[in-house]
């Protein structure tokens, strides 16, 4: 069976292989730890050692990083370049500054080892944060801070690929008994 090609040329594969690795790498790393540099922020206000900053390092440490770590191999292998060109072809332009923060994002994972615990991701975060949401980022506006609840989309986007697979897969059956 030939592979129907998207608009862009990609086939579907190329795109769900392109959506899966961005939401890993740059979507949950930068989230999670944008969330533990919040917790750290409202715990140095407090002058405490919270909950909250002991499982949002948690987070960071064992769950996102175990995810990266077993996808390691095709993180180091992924084609950046054609990964854009979906990007674009399917969303049109992606902001310079939008695509600098995620391809610096994915060079900082790949080559560091605790990527928490880095001052240059750390740094990193914090001027996104700061450049998208100028004086209502919660790093910058102890406010802003204090109403936060913790939620911060650091749970792996799934684009409800539950139902997208059963479709995908009740396609790929039809396909199957027609050219049988």
């Amino acid at each position: 069976m030939s592979r129907a090609r998207l608009n862009g040329g990609f086939t579907l594969i190329e795109v769900l292989v392109a959506i899966t690795l961005a939401s890993l790498v740059a979507v949950i790393g930068a989230a999670v730890l944008r969330a533990a540099l919040d917790f750290h922020s409202r715990a140095n206000r407090h002058l405490k050692a919270s909950e909250d900053l002991r499982a949002a390092d948690r987070l960071l440490a064992h769950e996102w990083s175990q995810r990266r770590d077993q996808r390691h191999v095709a993180l180091a292998q992924w084609d950046r370049v054609r990964f854009w060109d979906i990007v674009s072809s399917v969303h049109g332009s992606v902001a310079f500054g939008t695509r600098r923060f995620v391809d610096r994002w994915i060079d900082l994972t790949l080559s560091l080892p605790d990527v928490g615990a880095s001052p240059r991701t750390r740094a990193l975060v914090a001027e996104r944060e700061l450049a998208l949401k100028g004086v209502q980022a919660r790093l910058a506006n102890p406010r802003a801070l204090e109403r936060w609840n913790g939620a911060a989309g650091a749970a792996q986007l799934n684009f409800r690929w539950g139902v997208s697979s059963q479709i995908i897969a009740d396609i790929h059956a039809g396909l199957a008994s027609s050219n049988a």
